[in-house]
C-alpha cells in the first residue's frame, strides 16, 4: 500500500541528493571574487590617461588561474595582473584606459579574463566615467544618405559611416558631401580656426561660425572619380580651450577593390585572447561581373572547410566556413597553415590565406619532415 508513496519519494530524494552534490561542487575549486568590479573615475577631459587598480581574491580551495586579458577596445590595457592566485590569496589588476579620440559623453569600457573558475569562467572589470571635449560633431546632411533614402534603402543600424567625417565604404563614382554641426561642449565661449588640408588632398573643407561662440558648421566634399583604396586625413581645429587646444576630426573614405577577400592574406587564431572554434573567409564581389569560387585547398586536412550556399540577402558574397580541429583547443603550428581559394575571376584568380598564431611574428620555416602539401576540399555540386 505504501509503494506509490515510495515511488514518489525516491525521485524527490534523488533530486535533493543531486542538488546537494551540485552545491557541494560549487563550493569547491577556485573562486573569483571582486567586491568592486566597476570603478567610476568621474569626469575627465579627453586624452587623459586613466589608471585604476582592481583588487580581487580567490575564495576557493584551488589555485585560481587568469588567462590573457581581452579588452572591448584597444584603448584598454592590463599591463600588470597575476596569472595565478593561491586559495585565500588576493591579486591586483592594473587597468589603463587611454581616452584619446573618445567622444563627448559617458564612456564605459571593460577588460575580461578567462579563468578556471567554473562559476565565473570569464571575469570582468569595468571603468566608466564622463568624457569632456571642446566640441561635439553632429552630421546634419549627407548626400549619399539622402540618395539612399530617396531610393528606399534602409541603413544598417550598426553602420558607423554617419559619424563625424567617416564616410565608410563608397563607390568611385560617388559625390561625397557632408555637413557637420560642431556644438560647443567646453562650458565657455568657443573660438575655432581650421588648418585646411593640403592642396593635394581630395578632401575639400569649409568652416563657418553659425552661432557666435556656440556652434560652427563644417562642410566636407570629395568629387568623383575617387581612386580605389583609402582616403584619410586628420583635420586640425585650433580652439581657445586650454584642456583641448587642438580638436582633431578624422576624415576617411574607402573605395573597395572590385573583388575583396576577407581576411586578405592572414587569418589569426589566438585562442588565449579570442577563443573560437570556427572562422570564415568571405569573397565579396563589388562589381557587376559574376565571380564564383571554383576550388579550395588546404595544408591542414583536419580543417572542416565548407563553401556555404549564397545568402539571398547578400548575393554578392560567398562565405567559406572553417571548423577548427579540437575547437577552442586548436592552435596553429609555428610555421602556420595555408588555405588557398581559386576563383573564375581574372583579376583575383587565387587567394592564399595563412593561418597563424600571431600577426606580428612571421611564420617559421616548415620542418623538413612536414613539407607543404595541399589537400583539395570537395565543393557542393552546381544546383545543390
Amino acid at each position: 500500500m505504501f509503494r506509490p508513496a515510495i515511488l514518489i519519494a525516491c525521485p524527490l530524494a534523488m533530486l535533493l541528493v543531486m542538488a546537494g552534490c551540485k552545491q557541494k561542487a560549487a563550493q569547491g575549486g577556485p573562486r573569483w571574487v571582486c567586491d568592486q568590479p566597476i570603478i567610476d573615475y568621474g569626469e575627465i577631459w579627453v586624452d587623459t590617461m586613466v589608471q585604476r587598480q582592481f583588487t580581487f581574491r580567490n575564495a576557493g580551495n584551488e589555485v585560481l588561474k587568469l588567462g590573457k586579458p581581452l579588452a572591448r577596445c584597444s584603448c584598454s590595457t592590463a599591463p600588470d595582473y597575476p596569472k595565478e592566485v593561491p586559495p585565500g590569496g588576493t591579486g591586483s589588476i592594473t587597468y589603463v584606459l587611454n581616452t584619446n579620440r573618445k567622444p563627448y559623453g559617458q564612456c564605459v569600457e571593460y577588460i575580461s579574463f578567462p579563468t578556471n573558475d567554473p562559476v565565473t569562467p570569464k571575469a570582468q572589470v569595468t571603468l566608466k566615467g564622463f568624457i569632456r571635449t571642446a566640441l561635439e560633431p553632429e552630421v546634419v546632411y549627407d548626400a549619399i544618405a539622402e540618395r539612399d533614402k530617396a531610393e528606399g534603402k534602409v541603413r544598417d543600424p550598426h553602420d558607423r559611416s554617419m559619424e563625424g567625417a567617416l564616410f565608410g565604404r563608397v563607390k568611385a563614382t560617388d559625390q561625397l558631401h557632408r555637413i557637420i554641426k560642431l556644438h560647443n561642449t567646453s562650458g565657455r565661449p568657443l573660438s575655432l580656426t581650421m588648418q585646411p588640408p593640403p592642396p593635394t588632398s581630395l578632401f575639400k573643407v569649409d568652416l563657418k561660425e553659425t552661432k557666435p561662440g556656440e556652434e560652427y558648421e563644417l562642410t566636407v566634399k570629395v568629387d568623383p572619380p575617387i581612386p580605389v583604396g583609402q582616403l584619410y586625413h586628420i583635420l586640425n581645429l585650433q580652439t581657445n580651450v586650454p584642456e583641448q587646444p587642438v580638436y582633431q576630426l578624422y576624415m576617411a573614405a574607402e573605395v573597395p577593390r572590385r573583388v575583396e577577400v576577407i581576411p586578405p592574406t592572414r587569418m589569426l587564431i589566438d585562442q588565449d585572447a579570442y577563443p573560437q572554434s570556427e572562422r570564415e573567409i568571405r569573397i565579396i564581389n563589388n562589381g557587376s561581373t559574376p565571380v564564383d569560387v571554383v576550388a579550395i585547398s588546404t595544408s591542414e586536412p583536419r580543417f572542416d572547410i565548407k563553401l556555404l550556399p549564397r545568402n539571398p540577402a547578400k548575393p554578392q558574397e560567398q562565405v567559406i566556413h572553417i571548423g577548427l580541429p579540437g575547437g577552442t583547443s586548436y592552435r596553429p603550428p609555428a610555421y602556420g597553415e595555408l588555405i588557398e581559394v581559386r576563383t573564375n575571376d581574372p583579376e583575383v584568380p587565387i587567394a592564399q590565406i595563412e593561418v597563424v598564431a600571431s600577426l606580428t611574428a612571421p611564420p617559421t620555416r616548415r620542418p623538413p619532415d612536414k613539407p607543404l602539401q595541399m589537400y583539395p576540399v570537395e565543393l557542393p555540386k552546381a544546383g545543390s
